[in-house]
């Protein structure tokens, strides 16, 4: 589109070089200076000189050598130059960390340029197994596509994924305020969010599952056989994820191709439908299953070729560990994986700044998270988890708090953000590409290539910061030389509707790995910004389940 070819020509030299004034915020006044003046004063400080109009700093020779200037001095006339850049081009949110709000200490509306080409471009899709999109979806009607006709969001057509465009981000510091910033183009200053380099490459877009995942299944069918009363027995070669209730698609026989709900499971390996029996005949049973109210379903897994996935109408698989969703991921096909923890940075920094607050659920509602949990059961009436699709009422859009809250078996609240589904509460997500306590308490490594990824090595990710809090309650301080991550310094002193407003759960025990958003029973600690450092890899419990992303 014409508007985006002119914001991707955008850069520092052109949004200083206009003749009209800039509004700079200095000591808490607004005050009003050219861009002239601002690259003269900042290349004065650096010695430089002034700056004909559309020139860059980067087109003058620098030597600090020559200078004399501290690199503190060299990086005040940065700062000041990149503070000149027009507002109408970026959306920020600044938080004081000395006073106990959540909320902004400057407010600010997110400018329309930003709103019209990132936020609105926030929007559901169907997704195919290369990673293209088979169509997007109506804006404010999910049951159609853009098109107008019928959509599919149970599987047919490929997964339900929010696609997010790529942008960039600069995080500055002054004293105990810090502003995040964001812009649809890299100007001066910014950096590309590392969520858009993924495993190397740079990617204009990232998707997003729009449903806690689900499992999606196929085993080979070795028998049938007749189990009386108008029903039969399948044998499958490995042990199948089908508990009763359950629906599956048997294909590739002659006498029972056909999509059934399962009555029984008299053995890991044998299902019953009903149906009359013919003859002993082989084929496919395929389908997409919950994890129902298990602790454990590891042993129904065939983590080579199963998949999680993103579709409607059904709960979420729990009772997995992050190394199967790591692999549960990966099997749909190249480019396919569980949640990282960069795109799960780019969500909240993209929330926070939209909605100038940490706290997310005084924005968005409760969502499911007031619920309690019982014993592991396959019947999962017992569970508090919500079935996917329920806020698709709500489209591209994002919940208000209006929606129902209270807690169920099964869930019925969710809570919805641009789109996402559950982005907080109703189960933990397990996330990628971090690992928290590797060689030393406190240390965050952090890396967006999924063959780096472990539960015990941070070998080849990034080492962001060795100050994580180890302690176990609601955020109040969050460190500063781990940008552009959300990561907890203090918990201390803050409450659910203070500071940061969500619950970070420590460890100081080594390779722990991470969870994000809270589950069905977390309450107020749950929220954007909630965090749990606290387990080890084999833990897998009913609670905990993941995410779909491209």
């Amino acid at each position: 589109m014409a508007v985006d070819k002119k914001i991707s020509e955008l850069d520092a030299a052109s949004a200083l070089a206009g003749s009209e004034p800039i509004p700079v915020v200095q000591g808490g006044a607004t005050k009003k200076t050219t861009p002239d003046a601002i690259a003269t004063r900042v290349n004065t400080a650096l010695g430089l000189g002034t700056l004909a109009t559309g020139d860059d700093a980067g087109d003058v020779p620098y030597s600090n050598a020559t200078s004399g200037l501290t690199s503190l001095d060299v990086q005040d006339a940065i700062d000041e130059l990149a503070g000149g850049v027009n507002p109408s081009l970026i959306a920020q949110f600044t938080w004081d960390s000395s006073t106990s709000s959540p909320a902004s200490s400057v407010s600010r509306a997110v400018p329309q340029l930003v709103l019209d080409n990132l936020y609105a471009q926030m929007r559901g899709c169907v997704l195919n197994a290369d990673g293209t999109v088979n169509y997007y979806l109506n804006t404010s009607d999910w049951t159609e596509k853009a098109d107008g006709t019928a959509s599919d969001l149970t599987g047919g057509d490929g997964n339900v994924m929010i696609e997010i465009p790529k942008f960039w981000y600069r995080i500055t510091r002054d004293g105990t305020e810090t502003t995040w910033a964001i812009a649809v183009s890299p100007l001066s200053g910014f950096t590309l969010h590392p969520a858009f380099i993924k495993d190397g490459t740079e990617v204009d877009y990232r998707y997003y599952s729009a449903y806690d995942a689900a499992l999606k299944f196929e085993r080979s069918i070795t028998a049938v056989a007749d189990a009386g009363g108008g029903d039969i027995t399948v044998t499958t070669s490995a042990q199948h994820p089908l508990y009763a209730g359950d629906e599956v698609t048997i294909s590739g026989t002659t006498s029972y191709d056909d999509t059934y709900t399962v009555v029984s499971r008299p053995t890991g390996t044998t299902f019953t439908v009903t149906a009359t029996f013919v003859a002993t005949e082989t084929g496919t049973a395929t389908g997409y299953v919950s994890g129902k109210n298990l602790d454990d379903m590891t042993a129904n897994i065939d983590s080579t070729n199963d998949e999680l996935a993103s579709v409607k109408g059904f709960y979420p698989l729990v009772g997995v560990t992050r190394a199967e969703c790591r692999d549960l991921g990966d099997n749909p096909g190249t480019g396919w994986r569980q949640l990282d923890f960069t795109l799960w940075s780019a969500v909240q920094m993209l929330y926070v700044v939209e909605y100038q607050t940490f706290y997310s659920q005084d924005e968005l509602g409760d969502g499911n998270t007031n619920g309690s949990y019982v014993g592991s059961s396959t019947d999962q009436t017992q569970s508090p988890h919500t079935i996917a699709g329920a806020g698709d009422s709500w489209a591209n859009g994002s919940t208000d708090g209006t929606q129902a809250s209270a807690g169920a078996k099964p869930g019925t609240a969710y809570m919805k953000y641009r789109g996402i589904e559950n982005l907080y509460g109703n189960c933990w997500n397990w996330v990628d590409g971090i690992l928290i306590n590797d060689v030393s308490t406190g240390n965050v490594y952090i890396g967006n290539d999924t063959s780096d990824w472990s539960d015990s090595d941070g070998t080849g990710m990034t080492l962001e910061t060795s100050s994580l809090s180890t302690g176990s309650n609601y955020i109040s301080n969050l460190v500063s030389d781990a940008d552009p991550y959300f990561l907890a310094s203090a918990v201390s002193g803050a409450s659910s509707s203070t500071y940061i407003t969500d619950r970070h759960y420590g460890s100081s025990s080594s390779d722990r790995v991470v969870r994000v958003s809270g589950n069905a029973g977390t309450g107020a600690t749950a929220g954007v910004f909630c965090l749990s450092s606290n387990l080890s890899s084999s833990v897998a419990d009913r609670s905990s389940g993941a995410r779909l992303v491209f």
